[in-house]
């Protein structure tokens, strides 16, 4: 009687790290899908905070009281003394969302990129307000003395902690500059290039030759001049480059103009389930943010209703120095009369104008021993040219060049 032979114990290969990547990646992207289309058939409008960004709101005025008289033209008293300041009540106009959109490269974080945006969705508008890298402002934890330090200093004190970092630099922003911020969101270069990308690329008519070495950053530009569809990285080169401006940040800041005007158009163009998803993807693996996933969705699908025409984008006015008294060092220095005037227009929440007793009470952007910095601030008064997506997309924006 022959015995059965039993078949050898075979063990199931083992699957290579990049099989077990590939099929952890379908499945995020699959759950991605799921999330985006179950969100967008119960999209609801973000709740927001309705408390006020300022410490110890001081007695802020709206106008004298009227002094009530009798047919003789006598005063007669009134329920509210002559003289006497009325509180103003700050409330919230709805749907209005604020964001500080922070950006910084591979090296380094400070945050060379600051753009403070207000979403009015009610009337599809944005507001882009960006503050120069370089602003003149004074923080307790640290001595430089530039806008762009914030973040990396508020990280020492936080362990690192970047969701705490850009909390502490919200508030910064909000208690001195008396604005709302709803949101934050930080963002790399990765997910500069990744976005262009998944929108199909942006087109830009680049007014003259761009050419840039920086070997310790890995950084080679070389744009010609002329129209382009540029793909990722030649967006991040395009929005990088400085060393051939006249006024080097802020002709900077004017090209990101462009790019912006671009890149809004081109995502209004091609918004699918595909950009959706995407978009969200891409806000959970590159971002630090306190967006949730349904936020995300939620200011994606708003984004396609936005009028191009009423996207508007500033710098926040002040002037460039360079202080010789007690240092030497080049800032920019903004405006008080100037910046003020573009918190009220641009990014101001709520139905009543923040007034001067409530802005900047710390004087942090400003030093009032050093003459040549305190001359800006105090009496240049500039008021912001805005830059309309729409117009822009057209025409352009002039930006002197060396």
């Amino acid at each position: 009687m022959s015995k059965t032979k039993k078949s050898p114990n075979r063990r199931k290969p083992a699957q290579s790290k990049w099989a077990v990547a590939i099929e952890v990646t379908v499945i995020l992207i699959f759950a991605v899908c799921a999330i985006v289309v179950a969100c967008s058939l119960f999209l609801r409008p973000p709740e927001v905070d309705h408390s006020l960004p300022w410490q110890d709101d001081p007695a802020a005025v709206t106008t004298e009281p009227i002094q009530e008289t009798d047919e003789k033209g006598e005063p007669v008293e009134t329920s509210v003394p002559a003289g006497k300041q009325d509180p103003v009540e700050y409330v919230r106009r709805e749907g209005v969302y604020n964001f500080l959109i922070a950006g910084h490269d591979r090296v380094a974080v400070n945050t060379d990129v600051i753009i403070l945006a207000s979403f009015d969705t009610k009337n599809n508008s944005l507001n882009l307000v960006q503050i120069p890298r370089d602003s003149y402002s004074t923080y307790a934890w640290k001595t430089y003395h530039k806008i762009n330090g914030v973040l990396p200093c508020a990280l020492s004190r936080n362990g690192y902690d970047y969701k705490g970092a850009m909390k502490s630099f919200m508030d910064y922003l909000m208690q001195n500059l008396a604005i709302k911020l709803d949101y934050y969101v930080l963002v790399d270069l990765d997910m500069l290039r990744a976005m262009v990308d998944l929108i199909g690329g942006v087109d830009i008519n680049i007014s003259a030759d761009m050419e840039y070495n920086d070997p310790d950053q890995d950084l080679v530009i070389n744009l010609k001049a002329g129209p382009h569809h540029l793909n990722g990285e030649q967006a991040e080169h395009f929005v990088r480059f400085r060393a051939g401006y006249v006024q080097a940040d802020i002709g900077r800041n004017d090209a990101q103009k462009i790019f912006m005007s671009a890149f809004l158009k081109q995502y209004k163009e091609n918004l699918n389930l595909n950009t959706l998803t995407g978009t969200v993807e891409q806000m959970i693996k590159n971002v630090t943010t306190n967006l949730s996933v349904s936020d995300c969705v939620f200011f994606a699908k708003e984004a396609l209703e936005l009028d191009l025409g009423r996207v508007v984008m500033v710098n926040m006015p002040g002037s460039d120095i360079l202080v010789t008294e007690g240092e030497y060092a080049s800032y920019f220095v903004l405006s008080r009369v100037g910046t003020l005037d573009a918190v009220n227009r641009f990014l101001n929440v709520y139905t009543e104008d923040i007034t001067d007793s409530i802005f900047d009470r710390n004087l942090v952007f400003t030093n009032a021993a050093n003459s040549q910095i305190n001359a800006i601030y105090r009496t240049e008064t500039k008021i912001a040219k805005e830059y309309i997506a729409e117009e822009v997309n057209q025409s352009g924006i002039y930006i002197p060049r060396t």
